[in-house]
């Protein structure tokens, strides 16, 4: 018996994830959130710094909120962090970064990858294969992945 399996921690490839149905499923998840978000008085897409950690700008006073929009919030953005953090590379920090970039730009503010590209400044098969690497992790972390 050992410790840690990593069989059990490993991402399946490309090739082996059903793409229409997890993006389905996370999509539903983001737009849960962004709604979740603007009823309190946040942007829909949360905000990201040149290191691709999240950062709200503003203070909001949610106090003023009715308690369930309040509660949806709390419960969507908990697994929104929870997913987002799951968006690693395990021995270079800049990777995770550009990968955490990548998906916000992708996923919630809906940016071609060409666009995403000049931004984040690499060509377009690396910012297409950071995009189904994010998507896999983040889906992965919530339960949201579909395979073949």
């Amino acid at each position: 018996m050992s410790l840690f399996n990593p069989k059990d921690y490993q991402l399946p490839s490309f090739d082996e994830v059903n793409w229409s149905e997890t993006v389905k499923n996370t999509g539903l998840f983001i737009c849960e959130l962004k709604i979740s978000r603007e009823r309190i008085g946040y942007p829909a897409c949360p905000k990201i710094n040149q290191y691709g950690e999240i950062r709200e700008e503003f203070p909001v006073d949610i106090n003023k909120c009715p308690e369930t929009w309040i509660n949806d919030f709390e419960f969507y953005q908990k697994y929104f962090l929870y997913g987002f953090s799951a968006i690693m590379h395990p021995y270079k920090p800049h990777v995770t970064e550009r990968r955490r970039k990548v998906f916000i730009y992708r996923y919630l503010h809906g940016l071609q990858v060409e666009s995403i590209g000049e931004r984040v400044f690499f060509k377009k098969n690396i910012v297409t294969d950071e995009s189904k690497i994010s998507m896999i992790q983040f889906s992965t972390a919530l339960d949201l992945l579909i395979l073949k």
